[in-house]
């Protein structure tokens, strides 16, 4: 029983209600003056027996009913993004595929008014430019002074070694609250991870043994082309030759 369970009161613990009717009871709420500006989140639960079998059994169910109340006084809506790590880059055999990686962080509601909010990852890599993202399912409602864990797969990440992480989290009024006329700012936080492009690397090395292996291929077939040539022109020179010395010797 503490902030709104602290203020609430009943007229009695217990109420008899009989079989095919209904009761009302009445729930008073007593704001105290030193109660803090923005919203305060309670509820009250109304435990009810069932007796089975001659008494020896009970059974008990609680329905629970929430309860949302604004102190007036100033309102500081805003979150902020803790404790942001990845699990590294995991890259994909498929040198013309991106690879992915998992994020998580906390989105923690340090104002005094409950909101929901929108996210958005994105990954970049040399000078800012952009290599995927994902966006997590909007968070309905952090009250204040609570946090949220998510977790977050990113795909669609073509490695460039050195990349940044960002985390954008865009805080939105929850449906059926009182309207909030405070500029809420939005919350971002960038972190840091390596991604080595193995898969592109060893591309690159077979690409370039390929070349190497064609042009020392090229290299031998020119060689070869040459020889054969200067062997042609030399076995011509010869049998010019032998030509020449045949028809002296014809006409003597």
């Amino acid at each position: 029983r503490t902030d709104i369970g602290g203020w609430i009161s009943v007229q009695h613990d217990t109420v008899t209600v009989q079989p095919r009717t209904r009761v009302n009871e009445p729930i008073r709420l007593t704001v105290p003056g030193n109660a803090t500006p923005g919203d305060h989140v309670g509820g009250v639960v109304a435990s009810v027996t069932e007796s089975s079998q001659g008494g020896k059994v009970n059974r008990d169910d609680r329905v629970g009913v929430a309860m949302y109340l604004r102190v007036a006084g100033p309102l500081h809506p805003g979150f902020t993004i803790e404790s942001v790590s990845t699990n590294g880059y995991h890259g994909s055999p498929n040198p013309f595929e991106g690879g992915g990686t998992t994020v998580s962080y906390t989105v923690h509601n340090t104002g005094n008014v409950r909101l929901g909010a929108n996210q958005d990852i994105s990954v970049t890599g040399l000078f800012g430019i952009p290599f995927g993202g994902a966006s997590p399912s909007a968070l309905q409602e952090v009250l204040p002074g609570d946090s949220v864990r998510v977790t977050a797969h990113v795909t669609g990440i073509f490695p460039t070694g050195p990349m940044d992480v960002h985390v954008k989290v865009t805080p939105v009024q929850v449906a059926g609250a009182p309207k909030t006329n405070v500029a809420i700012p939005t919350a971002d936080y960038t972190t840091s991870m390596w991604a080595a492009p193995w898969s592109q690397l060893v591309l690159l090395i077979v690409l370039l043994a390929i070349g190497f292996g064609l042009w020392r291929y090229l290299r031998w077939r020119g060689r070869t082309r040459a020889d054969e040539l200067a062997r042609a022109v030399e076995r011509g020179r010869r049998e010019a030759a032998e030509e020449q010395l045949t028809g002296v010797g014809g006409r003597e």
